[in-house]
Parts: structure tokens; C-alpha cells; sequence
């Protein structure tokens, strides 16, 4: 065969491979997963009893030692980590209607203030300054495998989604985690973590490129 058809030739099999690395690349589902902390380190630490002041700076860094946990554990796993602390009702929001996340770890806890931020409605799970954020977990977008509430007693909540996206039926690779009793949210993201890792590695159905209105 002559020299320039061989280059031809060459030159269109490299196009082909390359063509169906795109369309691969185009077709894989997110792979970020992302832990969201609602915690407000430094009111725990002024909350304290004078007799463990020496645990204030512990707390004021408790966001930080969630993170290295997070991060520890998904290390040479091959998934792109996001942290996001301090979040409130509309950075979660905006997370939750991404397609950019394969997984959502969102550390909260109980309240201490129940009025809703300014165009959110009440419900029952709180961002770090004690705002509810329930309503905005009604909508999650397809692309989300696993979201997980590390919080005290919050797997009412879980039960309660659970059977709303079942009925809805809008994401079907959609897993929930929740605890039915006070944790400790360090240990208990370690835990949701390992429950939760087999789910978010299964192959699943075509990812969708746009994200929720």
C-alpha cells in the first residue's frame, strides 16, 4: 500500500479513537462527590461551660476535621472532592440542582433559630445559622446517587424523601442515608462514607447534562 494512503488511513483510525474517547467522556456520569457543612463551629465553642474552655479549639476547627475525614477517605479513589463549609439554604440549594455531583454529605444539626431566610419556606433540617432548609430537598437532581443527612435524628426526614422521589420516580439511582438517634457527626460521616461507597460506584443509567430550573 502506498505511503500516503497508510498516513490516510492512520490518520482517520486516530479520529475514530478519538471521536469515541469524546463521546465516552460526554456519556460518564459525574464523578465529584461533595460534603457540605452546616455546622457553626465557633457559637459551639462559645457555648461551652467555663470548665471546657480547653475544648474551644476543638469545636471553632470541627469543620476542618469533618473535612480531613472526607478527604481521607476518598483518597486514590479516583473521585474529584468538593468541600463547602458555612453553606446556607441557597448555596445548598444550588448544589443539589447541579448536574455536576455524584454524591452529597450534608452535616447539620438541630436548631436554634426557625425563621426561614428570606424567599425559603419552614421545614425541619437547619444550615449552620439555624435557618431551615427542608423544602429544598424536594428537588435533587437525577445526576445525585447518594445524599446522605449526617445529623441527629435525621432519618424521618430520609424516610420521608424516600418515599417522595419513589413516588415521583425522577431518580431512580437516588440513594438516601439518615440516623434514627443523636450522633457524633464525625464518627457518624465515617460511617455513611463506607455504607454508602458501594452505591456510588455502581454503573448507572445516562447521565443528564442540565441542571434543575
Amino acid at each position: 500500500m502506498p505511503r500516503k494512503s497508510l498516513l490516510l488511513l492512520w490518520t482517520l483510525l486516530l479520529l475514530s479513537c478519538s471521536g469515541a474517547q469524546l463521546a465516552f467522556s460526554a456519556a460518564r456520569p459525574p464523578q465529584k462527590v461533595l460534603l457540605v457543612t452546616s455546622l457553626d463551629g465557633f457559637r459551639m465553642a462559645r457555648q461551652l461551660p467555663w470548665f471546657l474552655g480547653f475544648r474551644r479549639s476543638y469545636y471553632r476547627n470541627y469543620n476542618h476535621s469533618l473535612e480531613n475525614v472526607f478527604r481521607a477517605f476518598f483518597k486514590n479513589r479516583g473521585f474529584e472532592l468538593q468541600v463547602a463549609h458555612y453553606a446556607d439554604q441557597h448555596d445548598l440549594a444550588a448544589y443539589l440542582h447541579s448536574p455536576e455531583y455524584a454524591a452529597v454529605y450534608l452535616v447539620s444539626h438541630e436548631a436554634v433559630l426557625s425563621t426561614p431566610a428570606p424567599g425559603m419556606t419552614s421545614g425541619g433540617l437547619y444550615d449552620y445559622a439555624g435557618y431551615e432548609v427542608n423544602p429544598i430537598l424536594s428537588e435533587i437532581h437525577p445526576n445525585v446517587k447518594v445524599f446522605a443527612l449526617v445529623g441527629c435524628i435525621s432519618l424521618p426526614l430520609i424516610t420521608k424523601l424516600n418515599n417522595q422521589f419513589r413516588t415521583a420516580g425522577t431518580n431512580p439511582n437516588l440513594k438516601f442515608w439518615g440516623f434514627s438517634k443523636k450522633v457524633v457527626a464525625k464518627a457518624a460521616l465515617k460511617g455513611v462514607l463506607k455504607a454508602s461507597l458501594p452505591h456510588l460506584t455502581q454503573a448507572t443509567s445516562k447521565p443528564v447534562g442540565c441542571p434543575l430550573r
